[in-house]
């Protein structure tokens, strides 16, 4: 078994290819080493930023810790290192349990990388906390350096001038954690709908409503939000799903951003991430026939 999934992967220096990960896989049998290299390929490259020098020993380990949550080692380094006997594939580091020290040739059987396969299909339950929610789901797309963000999502803006009582908005809420936890400047486009608006409302409306949202963020780190207002039924005939896409990464949450109003999740919801190109590029079509459409209508903040 391979590691198949997508995730993030650190390394250090400022450039992989000086890194001591590209020397590892470099030095792997080459059986294995292709699969490796196309891993990569596939795979987001983060240098940790922190002067660690690439080096997994026991001394340095605690640097990983909020960093990364799984280090790989080698056969030698698991046992004589880290202690773990022959048959033990991973275990958490002594004394740094958040990051789980696993033989880099059994990383697909990381109870981390297990774990996150599990979450990758798990429903979003009544009760879970928005910032389990979060934290669980999106927070490390939002720490990597992916720039655009694309929400479609036909009842947000209906949800944005409606929201339940004393309780943020679904859209204001996931901009918030978006805008605090990312790594640098972000674009974000939003399809949405005029479901559950009045008749009054219109383009100046909606985009004085979204200015409010902006200008509450602390970390300004939202440098762009485009809208793209359609009728709903439009939705109904493109776009029946509700996502959040993260360049080549997408959560497909069957209700959308309502999943953030409120402290808890009130339903129950689905969530599944696509990771593979196939799939991204079926929702990349339904962004681009929203955007196409003849009775789009469209504003760009701050203007």
């Amino acid at each position: 078994m391979f590691i198949t999934v997508r995730g993030i992967l650190k390394h250090d220096t400022d450039r992989f290819e000086t890194s001591r990960l590209q020397q590892a896989v470099q030095q792997l049998p080459q059986k294995i080493r292709p699969q490796w290299l196309a891993m990569l390929q596939r795979n987001l490259l983060l240098a940790c930023g922190n002067g660690w020098d690439g080096n997994v020993t026991p001394n340095s380990i605690n640097q990983l810790d909020g960093i990364a949550q799984v280090a790989l080692v080698d056969d030698t380094r698991a046992e004589v290192d880290f202690g773990l006997s022959e048959e033990v594939l991973s275990s958490p580091a002594q004394g740094t349990p958040n990051v789980e020290v696993c033989r880099i040739l059994a990383a697909a059987h990381a109870k981390t990388f297990r774990d996150a396969l599990a979450k990758s299909t798990a429903h979003i339950e009544p009760k879970e906390t928005f910032r389990d929610i979060w934290t669980q789901r999106f927070k490390s797309l939002a720490c990597a350096p992916i720039k655009r963000v694309v929400i479609v999502d036909r009842f947000v803006i209906g949800q944005l001038f409606n929201p339940p009582h004393q309780q943020l908005s679904g859209l204001d809420r996931f901009l918030r954690l978006l805008d605090a936890d990312a790594s640098g400047p972000r674009h974000v486009t939003l399809y949405s709908s005029w479901a559950d608006l009045s008749r009054a409302t219109g383009m100046a409306e909606i985009e004085a409503e979204l200015n409010q949202v902006i200008n509450q963020l602390h970390y300004r780190n939202i440098k762009q939000l485009k809208v793209v207002m359609l009728p709903n039924m439009i939705f109904g005939d493109v776009a029946h799903d509700r996502f959040i896409r993260f360049e080549g990464l997408v959560w497909d949450i069957g209700l959308g951003l309502k999943i953030f109003e409120g402290a808890f999740a009130a339903e129950r919801s689905s969530a599944t991430f696509k990771a593979e190109k196939l799939a991204v590029d079926g929702y990349k079509k339904v962004e681009a026939e929203l955007a196409g459409h003849p009775q789009a209508k469209s504003r760009i903040l701050p203007s």
